[in-house]
């Protein structure tokens, strides 16, 4: 079964978020995931090789810097902690989130083994984003070895494990408009104030998952409740990461 890259991209996505997860555990707060670019920089790379099933290996790839000063936070380390125990540290966040994935994704054939830390760039291919706890933030990035999990004799089993991916709920929003302001603004808003959005009422309205923009859509009524048409497939868009209004 051939492989999409954006089948590859929602995959990763799913291990991201269980990585997220575990981040925000660790850290002793709730994490919030936000698409991001890749980083050409070196910092921790951490392998779990994959048997059983499929063959392969789950990479993660945290920010040199950022990921010491979350492991100093969450170690309650008065010094900067050496390597082997950021590495140490890491190390523990990635088994726990390729172990949920594993079992997430329907693969539970696969075996995942000891995970190792090097200090290394981020694979080629690998999808990055932005984990923040409590306003802190580290950049990572999530990569699968598909072209060994996707061998021919695994083929069936990757067909099930993409169903389990493709069950995953993800929260469609649909956005009538959005306005740029002041903070000064946004604090005198009330019961009663208006907000210009700047947009006419014959206007498309855009439809995100989480912060992507994947299509537009006209508004109609469905059974007597509100639905969308939609009108033009935009891919997936990452939207600007700015202080805006939204309505949703």
């Amino acid at each position: 079964m051939a492989t999409t890259p954006a089948t590859v991209e929602r995959t990763a996505a799913v291990l991201a978020s269980e990585l997220a997860l575990v981040w925000g555990e660790k850290l002793g707060g709730k994490s919030e995931l936000k698409p991001s670019s890749r980083s050409a920089d070196a910092g921790w790379l951490v392998v779990v090789p994959i048997d059983g099933g499929p063959q392969g290996q789950i990479a993660a790839w945290f920010d040199l810097k950022a990921s010491g000063a979350a492991a100093k936070a969450a170690l309650k380390s008065e010094a900067d902690p050496k390597d082997d125990a950021v590495s140490t540290w890491l190390c523990e966040i990635v088994a726990k989130s390729v172990e949920t994935f594993l079992a997430k994704t329907g693969q539970s054939s696969a075996k995942a083994g000891a995970a190792s830390a090097s200090q290394a760039p981020a694979p080629d291919g690998a999808s990055a984003f932005d984990v923040a706890v409590a306003g802190k933030s580290c950049k990572l990035a999530a990569h699968l070895d598909l072209a060994a999990v996707n061998a021919p004799a695994s083929a069936p089993s990757n067909s099930r494990r993409l169903e389990a991916v493709l069950d995953v709920d993800l929260p469609l929003v649909v956005r009538f408009g959005r306005a740029t302001m002041p903070l000064r603004a946004l604090a005198v808003l009330g019961p009663g104030s208006v907000i210009d959005m700047g947009r006419s009422p014959d206007e498309p309205v855009e439809l995100l998952v989480g912060d992507r923009l994947i299509a537009r859509g006209e508004v109609v009524v469905v059974g007597g409740n509100y639905g969308v048409r939609i009108t033009d497939m935009t891919g997936s868009q990452p939207v600007p990461n700015e202080l805006e209004a939204r309505t949703s």
